[in-house]
């Protein structure tokens, strides 16, 4: 091609000599023409003497991998993946499916039955109502039913409460102001639920004061129908029905009311080669319930070293008294102690505390 273009500038050249405006303008072309020749030829030779170039082998993907066709008007089709190339490793299906939960998707562990909270604290006033929700959980493969009651109670000095007998009412009964929405739960497997408890005080004197009850959820089973075996009239055939219950304290202390007291009566301290030992009796002079965290300081008096310890944390109803051995493990060395007692019962402004000395030889 480059030939003929000289053949032809050429023939142009000769044929229009005698014109001056040519012949600048076919020096300019012949310029041109030279270099790029030039620079071709030069590039021809660099590529045919250079090493080829490795191929770029793509690492192997154990996944599929979408690759486009040459029809770029259809949807481009998944590639098969490799046979030779490793699968992953597939994920191993649960043993127990999921239920609907909350969101619908929640996985069911089997741990049980689960309700929160442990505990319900209302500060009513009186005339007024609160609500607090209890949260039922199932996390069983099986559907379950509870019934939800209330069960006042006594305390003794020990802290073990007793329900109070049919017929009888409570001084400090809190069950006849609280109601349980729903009473008949129903829960499918993964399921939670939600129970409105809620407290109504009437605008009487008992309102002014601090009362509590439990709340008993029991779970309801069927009994099954029971066919005698062979043996006559006078067989008898018994059965036993397993079943279980949850008991949620709950507590009213109103506005009103001042826990402004709770006494240390009582408080001994005693040791071994092994453990330490504490004998502990509180009462409460207030007019509410004392919510109580205990804890001892042993202060080493030669060396400042202290040890703390946490006790016991507890409910002091109005004009009771409670009574507590404690144990904490561990020895004491040799050497004069101060051991400190500290009562917090939720004051402001208040601890209550009683102090020993004792003398390790």
């Amino acid at each position: 091609m480059h030939t003929q273009i000289f053949k032809l500038l050429s023939y142009l050249r000769i044929r229009f000599a005698k014109k001056s405006y040519c012949k600048i303008m076919i020096k300019r072309i012949l310029f041109l023409l030279i270099f790029s020749s030039s620079f071709i030829f030069a590039q021809q030779k660099a590529d045919s003497t250079a090493p080829a170039e490795p191929a770029v082998v793509p690492p192997t993907i154990n996944n599929s991998i979408t690759t486009p066709k040459s029809d770029t008007s259809k949807t481009p089709a998944a590639a098969k993946p490799d046979a030779a190339a490793a699968k992953p490793e597939q994920e191993k299906p649960s043993n127990i499916k999921t239920g609907p939960g909350t969101n619908g998707k929640d996985t069911i562990t089997g741990a049980g039955v689960a309700m929160a909270p442990s505990s319900m604290f209302f500060r009513t006033k009186p005339g007024k109502s609160e609500t607090i929700y209890l949260t039922i959980t199932n996390d069983q493969k099986k559907s379950e039913r509870f019934k939800i009651s209330f069960q006042d109670y006594v305390m003794d000095n020990h802290g073990k409460s007793s329900g109070v007998p049919f017929g009888q009412i409570a001084p400090y009964g809190l069950g006849k102001f609280v109601i349980a929405s729903p009473s008949l739960v129903e829960l499918k497997p993964g399921e939670k639920k939600k129970v409105a408890v809620t407290v109504s005080m009437p605008e009487t004197d008992e309102a002014y004061r601090s009362c509590w009850t439990e709340m008993i959820v029991d779970r309801v089973s069927e009994r099954k129908q029971l066919v005698p075996e062979k043996g006559g009239d006078k067989t008898m055939q018994m059965g036993v029905i397993p079943t279980y219950g949850f008991a949620i304290h709950l507590y009213q202390n109103p506005p009103n009311v001042r826990i402004n007291k709770v006494e240390i009566t009582r408080f001994n301290f005693t040791y071994n080669d092994t453990a330490k030992f504490i004998a502990l009796v509180v009462k409460n002079a207030g007019d509410g319930m004392g919510f109580c965290k205990s804890y001892v300081e042993i202060n080493n008096l030669k060396t400042g070293k202290i040890e703390k310890d946490l006790l016991k944390q507890f409910v002091v109803f109005p004009g009771m008294e409670r009574q507590f051995d404690l144990t904490i493990p561990g020895k004491l060395l040799k050497g004069k102690y101060s051991v400190l007692m500290v009562l917090d019962f939720g004051s402001k402004d208040q601890l209550e505390t009683a102090e020993q000395e004792i003398t390790v030889n």
